[in-house]
């Protein structure tokens, strides 16, 4: 009887109603992009903000760590060309890096790679991603973590990213495209983290999103942008928050019951 009253009495009064049964609020998806092109210099992380405020926070990681092990470096910053890593190993580990090309995000040497988190609660679908400078080459490989909790790249080798929660596609001769080109990832991945590496024969087992001849050793570029599909239940996406929600729910059940009771006294 009151749900066939409560749906009489309109849409608005029985989603309220829904609300207060503890039926969740829906998630915010939105179209987002991403620009990596405004700052200049060098940071260990730097925050970007989409349109719609939800910002993503880079890192820059390189396999360098003791028997390979992923270690956070330094971004680079260049402007309209975008973002470049500086993995901090000297030359006896990895000769001239820092010095062009590889300021940028590279192979040779150690692998060098960027890590994007969109932060606690937000899952990003990226459809594709950019380049702002290369040289030579730009074979490029892109992951979605997909795995439980925290991914622990500290600990993990490139080739165990693929068996702790790590999944994607490889990329080769982006440059090909130009730079400032949108490439589609062609992956249905949905995450909070990201990564973006310059290719590795890690990844050889990867399906292609790109091209077929890859190598490594040679290449090197500058990632400066990503698009994508946001889905959130964080405030930064305009939606109803389901406080709010919750609380126009009390308020339009009280307005019923009272004129309910007024029709049945």
């Amino acid at each position: 009887m009151i749900f066939k009253d409560l749906r009489s009495s309109g849409p608005l009064l029985a989603g309220a109603f829904a609300v207060l049964l503890g039926l969740s609020a829906p998630a915010a998806d939105a179209s987002v992009s991403y620009s990596f092109t405004t700052t200049t210099g060098n940071a260990a992380a730097q925050s970007y903000l989409a349109p719609g405020g939800t910002p993503v926070t880079l890192s820059a990681w390189s396999n360098g760590g003791a028997g390979g092990t992923m270690v956070q470096g330094s971004l680079s910053f260049w402007g309209s060309s975008g973002v470049g890593v500086n993995n901090g190993f000297g030359s006896s580990t990895d000769p001239s890096e820092g010095v062009s090309p590889e300021h940028a995000i590279d192979n040779n040497g150690l692998t060098d790679g960027v890590l994007l988190n969109f932060g606690v609660g937000n899952l990003f679908k990226m459809n594709s991603f950019s380049i702002g400078w290369f040289d030579s080459d730009a074979d490029i490989v892109v992951l979605a973590y997909t795995g439980a909790g925290t991914p622990a790249l500290g600990s993990s080798t490139l080739s165990g990213l693929l068996s702790s929660g790590w999944s994607g596609k490889k990329y080769s001769d982006v440059n090909s495209l130009g730079t400032n080109v949108a490439v589609n990832t062609a992956l249905s991945l949905s995450s909070q983290y990201w990564l973006v590496l310059a290719y590795n024969s890690a990844f050889a087992g990867l399906s292609s999103g790109l091209g077929s001849s890859y190598g490594a050793g040679n290449d090197a570029f500058k990632f400066n942008g990503v698009t994508g599909n946001l889905t959130s239940t964080s405030s930064n996406i305009s939606v109803p928050l389901p406080a709010t929600t919750a609380l126009l729910g009390v308020g339009a059940l009280a307005f019923w019951r009272r004129r309910y009771q007024r029709q049945n006294s």
